[in-house]
C-alpha cells in the first residue's frame, strides 16, 4: 500500500491521483461533523442528566433585604451625635486659631492669587467673605495680612477643608445669634 503525506495528512493511493485543487478541498473539509456553535433557542445547553431551569424576571429581586436590630439604629444615632459634637469642637478650635492670627503687612497680590487658586471652587466667594469678615473683620481679601493669607492657604490644602469651613461658618452663625439674643 502506497501512502503519501501531504501537509501532515496521509493519503491513500486512490486519493493520490486526485488533482491538487481537489486535494486542497478535501483537506479543508473536516472529516467529522462539528456541533453547532449555539444550541437551538428552544433547548438549553447543559449536561443531559442535570436539569436546566431558565431564570425568569419574577425570580430576580432588585435589592436584597436588609434586616437590622433596633440597637443598631440607636448606635448609628449615637455615632452621628458624637460626630456632630466632634465637628463643633473642631470648628471652635479652628475659629480660635484663625482669630489669633494677626499681622502687620498686607499680603502681596501674588499670594492673593495663590489663595484664589487654592480655594478654586472649594468654597464660594460669599463663604470666603463671611469667613474673613467674621474672623478678622477685614472688608475684603485684599485687606488680609500676610500671616492670615498663609493660614488660609495652608488650611485650604487640608483634606477636610470644605467640611471644616462649613462647620466654622455654622459656629460663627451660632455665636452671632447668641450675641444678638443677649441684647
Amino acid at each position: 500500500m502506497d501512502v503519501r503525506e501531504v501537509k501532515g495528512h496521509a493519503q491513500t493511493p486512490q486519493n493520490a491521483t486526485a488533482t491538487p485543487a481537489a486535494q486542497a478541498k478535501a483537506l479543508s473539509k473536516p472529516s467529522t461533523p462539528t456541533p453547532s456553535a449555539r444550541p437551538a433557542p428552544a433547548t438549553l445547553a447543559g449536561p443531559a442528566n442535570i436539569p436546566v431551569i431558565p431564570i425568569k424576571d419574577e425570580m430576580l429581586r432588585e435589592a436584597p433585604r436588609v434586616f437590622k436590630f433596633d440597637e443598631e439604629d440607636e448606635e448609628m444615632d449615637e455615632g452621628k451625635a458624637g460626630q456632630d459634637e466632634e465637628q463643633k469642637a473642631i470648628a471652635r478650635i479652628k475659629l480660635d486659631e484663625l482669630k489669633a492670627i494677626r499681622g502687620t503687612a498686607t499680603a502681596s497680590p501674588g499670594r492673593l492669587t495663590v489663595l484664589q487658586n487654592v480655594l478654586n471652587s472649594q468654597i464660594s466667594e460669599d463663604q470666603l467673605q463671611r469667613l474673613i469678615q467674621s474672623v478678622w473683620g477685614a472688608p475684603g481679601v485684599k485687606k488680609l495680612k500676610v500671616d492670615q493669607v498663609e493660614a488660609l492657604i495652608a488650611w485650604a490644602k487640608e483634606d477636610f477643608f470644605v467640611e471644616e469651613v462649613e462647620a466654622v461658618l455654622d459656629r460663627i452663625d451660632e455665636e452671632e445669634s447668641y450675641a444678638r439674643s443677649d441684647w
